[in-house]
């Protein structure tokens, strides 16, 4: 039932940035795949080739996938665990906002939770069999491949792998992994880091533009981001675990489920502390270290109760209305502002105010407003087609030029020519193919008030057309600014 609540929800919401480059890259300036990992690309294209191009073509698989992803959990959870600590499990997880995020956006986060579901029931499962040549070994290295290759962080998951195997011997049955296993890591992490050696080479970096950024060490910011991002139902399952195992603490420790599951929590947790608040919306990073969490916590509060049937089906009732409305409120979050709660307008934030960043922040501001974009920018070059010039569409980032490209497309039926222009990059224009096209630079940058300089020399002549504030809910989204250079000539050097 909650997966079909999800898909009727894909269309409802505008894509964000990162979600239409999937479909739209390679965007010629630089950009190329270096943001749009290789597993999301191949979803957003799958999706888009059987439902067109819509915003439920480029999301179709994810309620699916996050539905693999909660399976996954529940035999985890119910082998190294029990039944009824599987099932608690499955239900705290759906409502986590990370998962309900994810599940309904094509995002790294969509990939990380259900790549290291698979490895870690893959790995639980090749630990208790007696065959070396066991398929789970097979699945679980494929899953640190489709992990690394949906977010450069994710080779965070390899470590993760050895830490369970070394504190895994109390699960482990019969067998160590086989050295076909080992060979299969070894090929494939090579293949990921030559991949990764590329992406960084062209421009981008090991876990997208959040790594650009240095590594957030304050306590507050990740506070008040996990907050928003981890239900509060966590913070009380963790003062009622507290209370029941604080006699007893030595002994929790030893308990092979929860070491086995704390191995694949702990180290994506310390990379998304770090890092985890320079994602950009609606990805939510590494939070797939809650779902690892959850598990001993329900095990030692929420399993242990007796209830009886009737108590059990209307908690978990709830709690899927509770994870249906959280997943509605979240990626629509102007209905959260409509109600009263100051969200500041879709700007730049500064590095300094790290401390406010996710209060003050829109989130909206990413995923709404881009249709009207396009429609403003399409009306612009229509003038250029109907002289029968060609139109080149130059976004100052690819945060602009991707949404734009996606929503031009949809609404004209033709893929706009559309790139990004980046400092020192003059070979964005070639003088013999694109000598007499009207250029169109727009900008979302409300610092901005004219071309680039360097740009403005490429180009020799370029003039204001429009600068428009594009509304959404009554509410200011984004101010676009739009010059155009008619009939362009290559300067002479």
């Amino acid at each position: 039932m909650l997966t079909l609540w999800r898909f009727a929800l894909l269309p409802t919401c505008e894509l964000s940035p990162a979600e239409a480059l999937t479909v739209v890259g390679p965007l010629p300036g630089g950009v190329a795949w270096t943001h749009a990992p290789v597993v999301l690309a191949a979803l957003g294209r799958a999706g888009v080739a059987l439902l067109g191009w819509s915003e439920l073509g480029v999301r179709y698989f994810t309620p699916l996938i996050a539905f693999a992803a909660s399976v996954f959990f529940w035999r985890l959870a119910r082998r190294i665990f029990d039944e009824q600590t599987a099932a608690w499990s499955v239900v705290v997880i759906n409502v986590l906002p990370a998962f309900n995020l994810a599940a309904v956006t094509l995002t790294p986060a969509l990939a990380t939770f259900a790549g290291y579901a698979v490895l870690a029931e893959c790995v639980r499962a090749g630990l208790h069999e007696k065959s070396r040549w066991h398929p789970a070994w097979l699945g679980a290295a494929l899953a640190v491949v489709a992990l690394v290759f949906a977010d450069g962080l994710n080779v965070i998951a390899l470590g993760g792998l050895l830490v369970a195997l070394a504190i895994a011997p109390p699960l482990r049955g019969h067998a160590r992994p086989c050295r076909p296993f080992w060979c299969i890591v070894a090929v494939w992490g090579a293949v990921s880091m030559l991949w990764l050696l590329w992406r960084i080479s062209r421009g981008g970096a090991l876990g997208g533009e959040a790594m650009i950024h240095t590594p957030e060490l304050r306590l507050v910011p990740n506070v008040i981001r996990w907050l928003l991002l981890v239900s509060p139902l966590i913070l009380w399952l963790l003062i009622r675990f507290v209370r029941r195992v604080r006699p007893d603490a030595a002994s929790f420790w030893k308990k092979p489920g929860v070491s086995f599951a704390l191995a694949f929590a702990l180290p994506p947790a310390v990379l998304d502390f770090l890092w985890g608040i320079w994602r950009e919306w609606p990805d939510a990073g590494l939070s797939v270290w809650a779902a690892f969490a959850i598990m001993p916590l329900v095990h030692f509060t929420m399993s242990r109760e007796p209830a009886g049937l009737m108590k059990r089906v209307t908690i978990r009732t709830l709690a899927i209305i509770l994870a249906a409305v959280q997943s509605f409120v979240i990626v629509r979050t102007d209905q959260v502002r409509g109600a009263g709660v100051p969200w500041a307008f879709a700007q730049r934030v500064d590095a300094r105010r790290a401390y406010l960043r996710w209060c003050v922040a829109d989130p909206s501001g990413a995923i709404n407003g881009w249709r009207e974009t396009a429609r403003l920018v399409d009306g612009i070059a229509a003038a250029s087609k109907a002289g029968g010039r060609r139109c080149i569409l130059l976004a100052d980032r690819w945060q602009l030029g991707a949404p734009t490209a996606f929503y031009v497309r949809t609404s004209s039926g033709t893929a706009p020519d559309v790139r990004v222009w980046r400092p020192a990059s003059r070979e964005i224009l070639d003088a013999e193919r694109d000598r007499g096209a009207d250029v169109i630079f727009i900008t979302d940058d409300a610092r901005r008030h004219a071309v680039p300089a360097e740009l403005k020399r490429l180009l020799g002549r370029a003039q204001a057309v429009s600068i428009a504030e594009v509304m959404h809910g009554g509410h200011l989204v984004r101010t676009v600014k739009i010059f155009a250079c008619h009939s362009w000539q290559p300067p002479d050097l």
